[in-house]
């Protein structure tokens, strides 16, 4: 009787430690899987959801616009948390020069007004207003890595880009004005 309890007491102790290096194992894949997932979250700075002048539709590259935006709301993605010290050293606004480039040399940039954030207590949306009325010409839209959040996260550019540009043109003269109904002559 003596040896049958002393083999049930091995068997014990030979589950109770397979059980313990499977307990450990476990710990350590989901200690793992926590690490890799904060990397990722630690490295992603702001990202750029939708750029809209005044309350138009959102801003497309190459949209062609007939009236001149008084402002650019630009609109990032969930708790971007936007420094807004980085804001003028991040996001411009410039103007071809009425070529149509943005490689001459003779690009214009295009003073802006106001540039913060709409509500300090969600800081995920950008206001940008130039200080005047724009004149017809194609721009560009441009927002850098200057742009941080206040961890010190630079904005994250879709495809790995050292910035983001959006171009448009702004054709005051495509206005098409209303018809006046044709007057008929009286019999």
């Amino acid at each position: 009787m003596h040896i049958r309890l002393s083999q049930s007491r091995g068997d014990y102790l030979r589950k109770h430690l397979k059980r313990k290096q499977r307990e450990q194992r476990s710990r350590e894949r989901r200690t793992l899987t926590v690490e890799r997932l904060e990397d990722r979250r630690l490295l992603a700075g702001p990202e750029l959801f939708a750029i809209r002048p005044d309350q138009s539709p959102l801003l497309q590259d190459g949209d062609v616009l007939d009236t001149a935006p008084r402002e650019f709301n630009l609109l990032f993605k969930g708790a971007a948390n936007i420094d807004d010290k980085t804001i003028a050293g991040g996001v411009s606004l410039v103007r071809s020069g009425s070529d149509g480039t943005f490689s001459d040399g003779n690009e214009v940039t295009v003073p802006i007004g106001f540039a913060g954030l709409n509500d300090v207590n969600n800081p995920v949306h950008i206001i940008l207003r130039p200080a005047s009325s724009l004149p017809d010409d194609t721009y560009r839209l441009e927002i850098t890595t200057a742009l941080k959040d206040k961890a010190g996260n630079s904005f994250v550019p879709p495809g790995g880009q050292t910035s983001f540009t959006r171009d448009f043109d702004l054709d005051l003269g495509r206005r098409s004005c209303p018809s006046s109904p044709s007057r008929s002559a009286a019999p």
